[in-house]
């Protein structure tokens, strides 16, 4: 998952209007589901704090050596939802302009890293 340089980007496609049934920001996702990330902290270190803008896993074709290159240009996938509401539940302005911003959904969406960690079995 090598990054892309600032002048290689484009603007991935927007998100979904709602957060996937499997995203794992969902209040009711499967515990400790977190796509290939080793621990729930090591997910939240890198989509949280690390700001990386996380693809909705249900729009990516992970099989295609070239996925993060034509998820970034527009050409695969969607940007999470999940991501950008659990932004907005927690205040959080992205610092980047690649995150979405969203209204935010308590409901659905946690709203604190904590809660995340707490569901996932996280540090």
């Amino acid at each position: 998952m090598g990054s892309l340089k600032l002048a290689e980007r484009t603007v991935p496609r927007p998100p979904c209007k709602k957060p996937c049934k499997s995203c794992p920001f969902r209040r009711d996702a499967m515990p400790g589901y977190l796509g290939s990330y080793g621990s729930p902290g090591e997910f939240l270190e890198v989509h949280y704090a690390g700001e990386t803008l996380n693809p909705c896993h249900e729009s990516i074709d992970y099989d295609d050596p070239d996925w993060r290159a034509k998820f970034m240009g527009g050409k695969m996938g969607r940007a999470c939802k999940g991501q950008s509401v659990f932004f907005a539940n927690s205040l959080k302005l992205p610092k980047h302009g690649e995150v979405v911003k969203s209204e935010r959904d308590r409901e659905a969406v946690f709203s604190w890293p904590a809660e995340f960690l707490a569901h996932h079995g996280g540090e």
